[in-house]
């Protein structure tokens, strides 16, 4: 029977929303970070009374170099310091500070998010703070750091409150089967069968919405709706019948798909989602009166597919892991699926940046366990980025994105070679994106020996697919 694959752009892992509204880091001086007595060195923590000499010489060298500008000694003094024992507020803000100004903004965020645990309501910390999460893409932590401040604080640093709509998103995906024509020329018939059935596809036409709220200072809500129409060709062939017809038929498909996010505090986050698939796939029925002489009598067959996932997140200096577990029904069969990311940052920020995926899947249709796994690797070339990815094993009733992306048509995708270029416009308001992607499919010929009995050849063929998106941020 016919399924339906949706498709959608594996989006850029590094968000923006929160930074078209970055405040200008000139607003705060560099006096702002001396603004309190400076002979408790800003609040001492965790430093024994024997290291305060040394604490009071850690503080003196930081607070020069970091007059001096001298951004990667800083970061380099500040954080042996710390491994040492030595550890208070200065130090974490002029650490921060420092991986700011060098562009790592996950190691900013530990630091200032430390230090603002000593003092709370300093503009400068919170200052540094929000818009380093922003940069690091943490969207949901800027909005609830925001959240947090006061009015005048907002005020003076020129932050402002998330609104209800975080941001609106398009989609727009055509794909075709560059074999479609050779296949369809194929001689489909077995010696001796009595007759042979394949149904080859042509082309896909997807289109999506999606919207993103806040709905409180920890929660956000995403969800989206998306459509989409497969073209296919069904060929028909008998010998002993005299049946020889190529007939084109359609399939369409809604899906239905939210996502709730819950900050949890320090970096990580829970989320839960759910997907509804619902659609309608034709199909014809060769009916036979005599040798060469037949009728293809039309039918269609509706189905309904979900899917439930729940996980957790975690947002690190150099890294982002992220594990969750999924459970549904994809074409009539029962699934389970365990998925695994991680997002490695080597050079500290999104200028580079390597995601691998890894998932196990138990589908009730096949016989064992399945491992698929994704590399992507991004690189920012002046203002946009360029991303590539592979993905390899046999995909068959799967899922990735939490659902967002539900793999259930009669082929089984056995490799996907890719590459996205990621724009960002009019100071990060609007993302656009074009996704290009081969995807290695295996289609299935049936071959009847008699009117109920057959076996099974498999093809390959190529199809290949172009993504269009955008996405407002507010």
């Amino acid at each position: 029977m016919h399924r339906i694959l949706i498709s959608l752009l594996f989006s850029l892992f590094i968000s923006t929303a929160g930074l078209a509204q970055i405040f200008s880091a000139g607003n705060l001086t560099e006096a702002s970070i001396t603004t309190r007595d400076e002979t408790d060195i800003g609040g001492v923590r965790h430093i024994p009374d024997g290291n305060r000499a040394t604490a009071a010489a850690t503080d003196s060298v930081t607070w020069r170099l970091y007059q001096e500008k001298d951004w990667p000694e800083l970061l380099k003094t500040a954080e042996k310091a710390i491994l040492d024992g030595i550890d208070f507020y200065y130090l974490r803000v002029r650490a921060g500070v420092a991986a700011r100004e060098l562009k790592k903004y996950g190691k900013a965020v530990r630091h200032l998010a430390k230090a603002r645990e000593e003092y709370p309501d300093d503009d400068f910390t919170n200052g540094y703070l929000y818009s380093s999460l922003a940069l690091a893409g943490r969207d949901d932590e800027a909005a609830f750091l925001a959240s947090r401040l006061t009015h005048d604080a907002r005020e003076r640093l020129n932050i402002s409150l998330q609104g209800t709509l975080n941001s609106l998103s398009v989609e727009n995906y055509l794909s075709k089967n560059s074999s479609q024509a050779s296949l369809m020329a194929e001689d489909i018939r077995e010696e001796g069968s009595y007759s042979n059935y394949r149904s080859v596809l042509r082309h896909q036409w997807y289109k999506n919405v999606g919207i993103d709220l806040h709905v409180s200072p920890r929660f956000n809500f995403f969800t989206n709706v998306s459509h989409i129409t497969i073209g296919r060709t069904q060929h028909f062939s008998s010998a002993p019948n005299l049946v020889e017809e190529l007939k084109e038929t359609t399939a369409s498909q809604f899906h239905f798909f939210s996502q709730g996010r819950l900050l949890l505090g320090k970096g990580w986050s829970a989320f839960s989602s759910a997907a509804l698939l619902r659609g309608e796939s034709h199909y014809h029925i060769p009916s036979v009166k005599s040798p060469g002489v037949y009728s293809l009598t039309e039918g269609s067959l509706r189905f309904t597919d979900w899917l439930f996932n729940a996980g957790i997140a975690g947002d690190l200096s150099w890294m982002t892991p992220r594990l969750s577990v999924t459970r549904g029904n994809i074409s009539g069969w029962d699934q389970w699926q365990v998925n695994g990311q991680l997002v490695l940052y080597p050079l500290g920020n999104s200028s580079f940046y390597l995601v691998s995926e890894g998932y196990l899947h138990l589908d009730e249709q096949a016989n064992n366990p399945k491992t698929i796994f994704t590399q992507k690797a991004a690189l920012k070339t002046g203002p946009v980025w360029l991303i590539g990815e592979a993905t390899r094993g046999t995909i068959s009733n799967f899922t990735t994105g939490e659902g967002v992306v539900v793999y259930n048509m009669p082929e089984s995708v056995h490799a996907m070679t890719g590459a996205t270029l990621w724009v960002p416009l009019f100071r990060y308001q609007l993302n656009a994106s074009l996704r290009y992607l081969i995807t290695e499919k295996e289609g299935t010929t049936f071959v009847y020996t008699n009117a109920t009995d057959f076996t099974t050849n498999n093809y390959r063929f190529n199809d290949h697919s172009l993504l269009i998106s955008l996405k407002w941020n507010f």
